[in-house]
């Protein structure tokens, strides 16, 4: 994806239906506008800084449907940048959740439910975890700590 988003702010006391947040769009690295969700169920609003950009944002959410109609593109831009928000937002709480805990989750939770230890992370907390839980799949800490 040739889209990403930096200064992402969520309100989470206004997200109602959908998640109420602000950022700024760019586009190959290059800032093209902003992204806004009052958090009332409604799509998410973008606004362009320019004509180009929002014709070549269009252009590059279409790359992969070049027959799609104006409509559909509007349709898939408005897809991928609510997932962009999505993931994003889940790397800030992970982050957040990893900055003073250890994270981490086993196979015999087959949702992939995260479990917390009350220990920053270092090098013997996860030697304590994969001792005390063989299942371990993953210590989210060390996505971040490379």
């Amino acid at each position: 994806m040739t889209f990403s988003i930096k200064a992402l702010r969520v309100n989470r006391s206004l997200s109602e239906e959908t998640l109420c947040f602000s950022a700024t769009l760019y586009h190959k690295n290059k800032r093209v506008g902003h992204l806004k969700n009052r958090g009332h169920g409604g799509e998410t609003e973008i606004d362009f800084l320019s004509k180009l950009a929002e014709t070549d944002a269009l252009k590059a959410a279409c790359s992969s449907k070049p027959n799609a109609t104006t409509q559909e593109c509007w349709g898939l831009l408005h897809d991928q940048l609510d997932q962009l928000v999505h993931e994003t937002y889940q790397t800030q709480q992970y982050k957040d959740w990893c900055r003073h805990r250890t994270v981490f989750r086993s196979k015999d939770q087959p949702d992939g439910e995260w479990h917390q230890i009350n220990a920053k992370y270092s090098e013997k907390v996860a030697a304590y975890i994969r001792d005390q839980y063989p299942d371990t799949v993953e210590i989210l800490n060390e996505r971040f700590s490379k």
